[in-house]
């Protein structure tokens, strides 16, 4: 059974300037327009909100007051890619040492449009030193979606146990994860779900994904063909 082709569910991207900032500064007079919505030190002061922010949580979490972070401040931007893509939330974490953490990203024009605005918006004041002029840039994190392309009834615990026969490290922990967490020795991580859902994590390229995928998809067509499609009647009832 073969994987559905593999889609980005989120990048995680630095951008690092050769500057100094400061992040008060940002804080209390970067202006909420132009796309962005949300300025936040934890546990110091919060301006504008975001869709996470307006999420009812059943358990929420009080402020931190540690002092932990408090060299950064998270800028959340409403980004469109300059009118070329869907709008969709950024989230940048961005020190003092001039690095921007970027999450959220599904595609290159929404860094491009968001570190814009972010520029345009970032008063002189902000900077102590340096400037925009020079930057890298480097992947952290690739995270892909994928999964099986029939219907299956998923055994977690088999599933765990096929990849331990085969000296691949394997975990699930119901009470931590629904899903089984499959590391290879790269430390390319498979989660499968019991829906046949499977998230790929800790991936740095497209190319890091289809060699993965290329390791992965073996082993899980050997697992499939090893269990029983599910009945009608069982997908009736998992319908209800």
């Amino acid at each position: 059974m073969m994987l559905v082709h593999p889609k980005l569910s989120t990048m995680v991207v630095l951008h690092t300037y050769t500057m100094k900032l400061d992040t008060d500064e940002m804080l209390n007079n970067m202006p909420l327009k132009d796309g962005i919505i949300k300025i936040e030190k934890r546990g110091i002061l919060r301006r504008g909100e975001s869709k996470r922010d307006r999420i009812k949580r059943r358990n929420p979490k009080a402020a931190t007051t540690s002092g932990f972070g408090h060299n950064s401040v998270t800028v959340v931007v409403l980004s469109n890619g300059g009118g070329e893509l869907i709008e969709k939330e950024i989230t940048v974490k961005i020190f003092h040492n001039g690095v921007f953490h970027m999450t959220g990203v599904l595609d290159r024009r929404y860094e491009t449009h968001t570190l814009d605005i972010l520029k345009a918006n970032t008063h002189a004041a902000c900077i102590k030193e340096g400037g925009w002029e020079t930057t890298t840039r480097r992947v952290l994190l690739m995270n892909y979606s994928t999964g099986f392309s029939g219907a299956l009834n998923i055994s977690r615990v088999a599933l765990q146990r096929y990849f331990q026969e085969k000296g691949i490290q394997a975990e699930f922990e119901p009470d931590v994860s629904p899903c089984v967490k499959i590391v290879f020795p790269q430390r390319w991580t498979a989660c499968v779900f019991r829906t046949g859902k499977i998230n790929l994590t800790a991936l740095k390229s497209q190319e890091d994904c289809d060699e993965f995928v290329k390791l992965l998809e073996p082993h899980l067509n050997s697992y499939a063909l090893s269990i029983p499609a599910p009945s009608s009647e069982t997908l009736s009832c998992n319908k209800s």
